[in-house]
């Protein structure tokens, strides 16, 4: 039996009953590969990946003092499109096909009031995030599952598929590869298009971006020592004024008696 392709792996590759080989790795290697288009590597985060993160704010605050006209008319031809369709809460999301399910993606959107422009500057983003930082991606599912988890994270679905007898619903599940091919082309499109000849415009906003940052932290540095500071001396002044003085016979000395039993010559 043929070992899993993953660096470093050394289990059997994934087979079903009958022992037929269903995936190039093993059972956790293929699981990982589901959910981040990669084996082994995870999906960048937005929050707590610095680089990404940067860049994904970046080409956000381009967009907002820029004209994205063509890319909100997209996004709004969409919504409009996914108003069509009508959806049963007692349907599973894996029945759908994805035009089906990119529907009701939006129409979701559209209730947790998202609209066309927030979509699209969310978009830009995650275009120019991926664009500036090439070494954080790596083929091209890895590339659509951070186009389209990130996407349509901006309001997550809800519990679904409610019983009709019992009212119970169950949380909705990954996004499948087949959904993440479909949709995530068309997004990464549409996004570089919007940020296509702008490369310039982009970098010196992510540099501006840097240098906000690193003004921001200094000041957060400096409000940080500046409010331990006075919570040292409110420490201290509340010592002082809970202290008593006593006189040591013995020693023939004054000491300063604090509550929590400390003695200090006067």
């Amino acid at each position: 039996m043929k070992q899993c392709e993953a660096p470093g792996c050394q289990q059997a590759v994934l087979v079903d009953p009958k022992g037929v080989q269903r995936s190039r790795y093993c059972q956790r290697h293929n699981t990982h590969n589901k959910r981040h288009g990669h084996p082994t590597r995870k999906q960048p985060s937005l929050k707590s990946d610095a680089n990404i993160r940067l860049s994904f704010l970046a080409g956000q605050r381009w967009a907002r003092r820029n004209d994205i006209s063509k890319l909100i008319e997209w996004f709004t031809h969409e919504m409009h499109g996914a108003g069509r369709y009508t959806f049963s809460e007692h349907r599973h999301k894996r029945e759908y096909k994805p035009q089906e399910l990119w529907a009701f993606h939006l129409q979701h959107l559209v209730k947790g009031s998202v609209t066309a422009p927030d979509l699209a500057i969310r978009l830009v983003g995650l275009s120019w995030a991926c664009a500036s930082n090439p070494g954080s991606f790596h083929g091209e599912d890895f590339t659509h599952i951070f186009f389209v988890k990130r996407l349509l994270g901006l309001k997550p679905l809800p519990r679904h598929n409610k019983d009709a007898y019992s009212g119970e619903t169950q949380p909705y599940g990954p996004l499948s590869l087949s959904f993440v091919r479909w949709l995530g082309p068309r997004l990464e499109a549409v996004g570089a298009q919007a940020i296509s000849g702008h490369f310039e415009e982009l970098v010196d906003t992510e540099r501006q971006s840097l240098k906000q940052s690193i003004s921001n932290k200094t000041a957060q540095r400096q409000l940080a020592a500046e409010a331990s500071a006075r919570a040292r001396a409110r420490y201290t002044k509340k010592l002082e004024s809970e202290r008593r003085l006593m006189w040591d016979m013995s020693t023939g000395r004054y000491y300063w008696q604090y509550p929590d039993g400390r003695l200090e010559p006067c």
